[in-house]
């Protein structure tokens, strides 16, 4: 019996697809998989018909189309498990610390102080995820399907924007480090309440608290419909990175399934 997944998401999923066509695993020879990608922007689009997702505006059915190859609908019946990748699901460290109004004061720790307790911080973290466009996607999956949905929470952005002088408290480490403690604890909470499990990234990419190590950055991996892409960004990973991340899914979602995915 064939194994159809679905990665769906926004520019993150580029570097798993180049992974799947460059370095997946040893899978069964039944297990096939589709990529539909877009810019949250346009993921805002996508509108429920029936028991499919379909694209209701033409750029982006022209973007999924590109991805996919060919496909403009997510038709949930056709798969077996789902891949929701980035979406607006993650721990941008720099954008989240600002959206919570952290920053000044920056420590947090006294949980005494109503503008700093960490149990506030998480509560504002939970509602921001709790909005991104990743989980009305799972929502509407869940909805009509019954597969195990996997999500794998967007990189952390490049160590190199823990430079930048406007925000200092980012080369504080035992700030970052706490501030991500909370908003992986936020993150895990809103992935249980929609009964879903996170992929995070290893640790071997990470090169300080809450951000990725330059190497994984190099040679980041967009679609480019039209042009040819940076050689370096601080939000996208590369194919090194993709073969880990897909590699993970893959390897949870084998379990999930009773081995329907691996090669023996």
């Amino acid at each position: 019996m064939s194994f159809s997944l679905c990665v769906v998401g926004n520019s993150h999923v580029a570097a798993f697809k180049l992974a799947w066509d460059q370095r997946r695993p040893r899978l069964r020879d039944d297990v096939e998989a589709t990529f539909f990608s877009a810019p949250n922007r346009l993921m805002k689009f996508m509108k429920r018909e029936g028991k499919s997702l379909v694209a209701n505006d033409g750029e982006l059915a022209e973007k999924l189309r590109y991805t996919s190859g060919g496909l403009d609908r997510i038709d949930f019946d056709r798969y077996d498990a789902f891949l929701v990748v980035g979406a607006g699901f993650g721990i941008d460290v720099a954008r989240l610390i600002q959206e919570c109004g952290v920053t000044v004061p920056w420590r947090f720790a006294d949980d005494t102080h109503p503008l700093c307790s960490r149990r506030l911080l998480e509560t504002l973290i939970d509602t921001y995820l709790e909005d991104s466009m990743a989980i009305r996607l799972i929502g509407h999956i869940q909805r009509f399907s019954t597969a195990p949905i996997l999500i794998a929470g967007a990189p952390f952005i490049s160590e190199r924007v823990a430079d930048d002088e406007a925000q200092p408290w980012l080369k504080d480490d035992a700030f970052v480090q706490a501030f991500v403690a909370c908003a992986r604890r936020a993150a895990e909470a809103v992935a249980a309440r929609h009964k879903i499990e996170i992929v995070w990234q290893r640790p071997e990419t990470i090169a300080r608290p809450g951000f990725m190590d330059v190497t994984f950055n190099n040679a980041p991996v967009r679609f480019q419909m039209r042009s040819k892409g940076p050689s370096f960004d601080v939000k996208h990973g590369n194919l090194d990175y993709g073969a880990m991340m897909l590699a993970d899914a893959l390897t949870r979602l084998d379990q999930l399934t009773n081995g329907r995915l691996l090669a023996a």
